[in-house]
């Protein structure tokens, strides 16, 4: 399995997680032309849309996917922000329970950002095992058992970060980096394989600074999301 990164941050946030025959998109913030184009414009593999919360940079095209007859998950807080059609290929996600997405295995858990209501996503795969899937929270105070794969935000430092006037809202709905730290320190990464840190602050971050601090862990692989990354995701450690 791959994860593909089309894009991380303010500018328009998209993943996809996807093999020779099923994909799963995660947000729906870039540009839906370079989703076709990630997927060689094949849409019939894609078993479903997973987004998070309704902001432009993770939910702008969701109504084209809708056009296209891909099937949506998200939050009922999130559906309802958007009126309109598709409720036939409309999902909710409720946190603690699991959907089924195609061969895809999705539960949700909540997270702190400020809109309707926002989640994250445990994933599971037989081709990759169980994948961590958290950005735009505040915190992530959970403990989750038997994780392969992070994909975990990390925004911003104190240290770094400017005294605009976005700065009280940046404190209450991203992620530090030192509670992506506490996140790290307080779950069990001996079976993960890869972290990727997602939504780096183009003006607040040091992303050089942000990976050496989680390299020691001591996991294989660490990862900045950028546009154009691509991941072999297994089970098994390389």
């Amino acid at each position: 399995m791959k994860l593909q990164v089309l894009g991380s941050g303010s500018k328009g946030n998209c993943y996809i997680l996807s093999n020779e025959k099923e994909a799963l998109i995660i947000e729906a913030g870039i540009n839906i032309s370079e989703v076709k184009k990630a997927l060689s414009f094949d849409f019939k593999k894609v078993s479903g849309l997973l987004i998070t919360h309704e902001h432009g940079d993770h939910a702008k095209y969701m109504n084209l996917y809708l056009n296209y007859g891909i099937d949506i998950y998200a939050s009922s807080g999130t559906h309802n922000t958007f009126a309109g059609y598709g409720w036939n290929k409309r999902h909710v996600l409720r946190t603690g329970e699991v959907q089924e997405v195609g061969n895809f295995k999705v539960n949700s858990f909540a997270t702190e950002h400020d809109c309707a209501e926002p989640i994250g996503f445990i994933i599971e795969h037989s081709d990759f095992g169980k994948l961590l899937f958290c950005t735009d929270s505040k915190t992530l105070p959970y403990k989750f058992k038997g994780l392969n794969h992070i994909l975990i935000e990390a925004n911003y430092s104190f240290d770094l970060i400017s005294k605009s006037a976005q700065r009280d809202r940046v404190f209450q709905n991203h992620m530090e980096i030192n509670s992506t730290i506490d996140f790290l320190e307080n779950n069990n990464l001996m079976n993960v394989n890869n972290i990727v840190l997602l939504h780096l602050s183009d003006s607040n971050s040091d992303a050089i600074g942000f990976k050496e601090k989680v390299e020691m862990f001591g996991v294989s692989n660490v990862f900045i999301a950028e546009k154009g990354l691509d991941i072999e995701l297994s089970i098994d450690a390389f």
